[in-house]
């Protein structure tokens, strides 16, 4: 177990950076680390490069229900906002350097995504999501960046969802380094197209009132942070007011900020 290690909270700045904006600048915590972005890449980007050609083959080789509105609002080149209510946006990755070491991040739920929630109802319900070859994409594309600059000390994180796809791409690259944050596990059809076995390169650092990670089976090792107490939840949370376990296992101690703050100290 890497016990809040270097290795994890670095990580840990990253899942929480990759959520961020590209505008927004990255973390004095995370620079002090040495930490800058690399590449990235969302799911609106992918839908005008896809129309370009080249990727159809890959990806409608098996039917996924998420290609469709990507090929459709790229192709007719709509507006933004029409590509942001069509369902299209939520998936997103980012790289980050570090001299010679790297680190591909998958961003986890962010609410106002529809299809974030759509991808999380899958996973709970299916043990599967339609992101699963994005996320591998994205991983290729890193890779070849990678080689061409000679960095291949690479860790792959996120967190939630974003862990989840992390994994994804750890069970079919054992060789690398998986940290990932309440991230939950996998589904027993996943468990079986994937040849389940269990990797000690996966490390999913949880906190233990989190419920989340305890969806599925996990992949590799856990590292639980104890927490001993948490704060009530504030008044204007209205959904979670009257459901304090609700509350804290899905919101308070779930999220990637709470998970910085208690490794941080």
């Amino acid at each position: 177990m890497m016990n809040y290690s270097s290795a994890i909270i670095e990580a840990a700045l990253v899942s929480q950076d990759v959520y961020n904006d590209k505008n927004k600048p990255v973390s004095d915590k995370l620079l002090a680390y040495g930490w800058r972005r690399g590449l990235e890449y969302s799911l609106d980007d992918f839908s005008e490069d896809f129309c370009a050609g080249g990727y159809a083959r890959e990806l409608f080789s098996a039917w996924n229900p998420i290609m469709l509105p990507i090929y459709l609002t790229g192709k007719l080149n709509l507006p933004k906002i029409i590509r942001y209510l069509s369902l299209v946006p939520g998936f997103f990755g980012r790289l980050y350097l570090k001299a010679d070491r790297a680190i591909i991040a998958y961003r986890g739920t962010v609410c106002y995504y529809p299809n974030n929630l759509i991808e999380d109802l899958d996973l709970s319900l299916v043990g599967s999501v339609s992101y699963k070859k994005l996320a591998k994409w994205f991983f290729h594309l890193c890779l070849g960046f990678l080689q061409k600059i000679h960095c291949y000390k690479i860790m792959l994180t996120g967190h939630s969802l974003g862990g989840y796809l992390a994994m994804q791409m750890a069970m079919d690259n054992p060789t690398l380094s998986c940290v990932v944050f309440n991230a939950p596990g996998f589904g027993s059809l996943e468990r079986i197209n994937a040849h389940w076995e269990h990797r000690d390169n996966i490390n999913n650092v949880v906190i233990n009132y989190d419920d989340v990670h305890r969806v599925g089976t996990q992949p590799g090792v856990l590292t639980v942070i104890n927490e001993k107490s948490a704060p009530p939840p504030p008044s204007d949370v209205l959904p979670y007011r009257n459901s304090y376990e609700i509350y804290r296992g899905f919101y308070y101690d779930h999220s990637i900020d709470r998970v910085v703050s208690l490794l941080l100290g």
